[in-house]
């Protein structure tokens, strides 16, 4: 209903919108120090560059015709006088970069590809995002290492033979420094840890099961990604109640009204040695299977789960009676 209204509000208040954009615009020209601007062919810019002797900044697409479809909707929404240019391919990467050391100018060039003959000077990895790596005319270099703080908390540990048939089930919203805490006692050496948009911890008659942590998924609508789902203890099949709760539709209505959106699904990627991952098995369903040989496992498993409409005690009643062993 909100994005509903939000959408009648801009089409009703476009004309107003676009009059004080154009205030702003207007004003850009003085405010911003450059000396001339030619939108046109990057290589031909390049050339330009080092007849001139001119320092080169460059971040060109890690695939072909990337740029053109990062900006597709603009393409198709606006109309100017555009350059014509050569589609980029970024095989011919190692070239350029060739062509301006021979050239003696100062660059710094970004890329996703490295070189068996070239060693870039920096190394940018986010999180689980694909390394980013840098090519400059300088050994010279530094750089900052981003590292999420971390807030030890009081907490009880599951005590498996305290768990009861009525025993009660909880879910409660978790601060993201005391789950990189408990991420960096319990997970798995060597995988990188990402920060996540929302937090929850898992606990049985008040005593600590596991934590799941979600981001908003990039690609696929109605659907919210689940970065990390995780028990303190491998005994007792835990695993198994905290997959089923990512996927509790309380969760989701939770997060649909934070984000103000519905979710219908849970996306997730695992880590394993193994090519299905046994704690998923029942609950989502495997999409996608990728051989890495990594220091996070052999395989990358990808993973879709419908939303469950049942309350956190009933998956808790459904994990005790299929799957808890003392």
């Amino acid at each position: 209903a909100y994005k509903t209204s939000h959408r009648e509000h801009l089409v009703a208040n476009f004309g107003s919108y676009v009059e004080r954009t154009l205030e702003k615009v207007r004003k850009l020209p003085g405010m911003i120090p450059i000396k001339s601007y030619s939108p046109r062919d990057w290589i031909l810019h390049l050339e330009e560059a080092i007849d001139r002797k001119a320092a080169i900044f460059s971040y060109p697409p890690f695939y072909k015709g990337g740029y053109e479809k990062m900006f597709e909707f603009l393409a198709e929404n606006i109309k100017w006088d555009a350059p014509r240019y050569e589609l980029f391919d970024p095989k011919a990467l190692r070239g350029l970069i060739e062509r301006v050391r021979q050239a003696g100018v100062p660059y710094c060039i970004l890329s996703d590809q490295i070189y068996d003959d070239l060693k870039p000077e920096l190394e940018f990895v986010s999180g689980r995002g694909h390394p980013h790596y840098c090519y400059v005319s300088t050994g010279k270099s530094s750089y900052l290492q981003l590292v999420p703080r971390s807030a030890p908390f009081r907490y009880k540990p599951i005590d498996l033979d305290k768990i009861k048939p009525d025993s009660v089930v909880t879910i409660g919203r978790a601060d993201a420094a005391q789950m990189t805490f408990l991420k960096d006692v319990y997970l798995k050496k060597g995988i990188t840890h990402t920060p996540g948009m929302v937090n929850y911890l898992v606990r049985v008659d008040d005593m600590l099961v596991g934590g799941l942590i979600y981001n908003l998924d990039k690609f696929a609508k109605r659907s919210i990604y689940l970065l990390s789902d995780f028990a303190i203890s491998r005994e007792g099949r835990l695993s198994k109640l905290v997959t089923r709760l990512a996927c509790n539709g309380e969760l989701l209505r939770d997060m649909g009204k934070r984000f103000i959106d519905r979710f219908e699904k849970v996306q997730t990627s695992a880590f394993s040695d193994h090519p299905v991952s046994m704690k998923y098995r029942g609950i989502f369903e495997q999409t996608k299977r990728e051989e890495i040989d990594g220091p996070e496992g052999k395989y990358r498993l990808h993973y879709v789960g419908a939303r469950i409409d049942e309350t956190p005690q009933q998956a808790f009643e459904w994990w005790y009676g299929k799957h808890f062993k003392r």
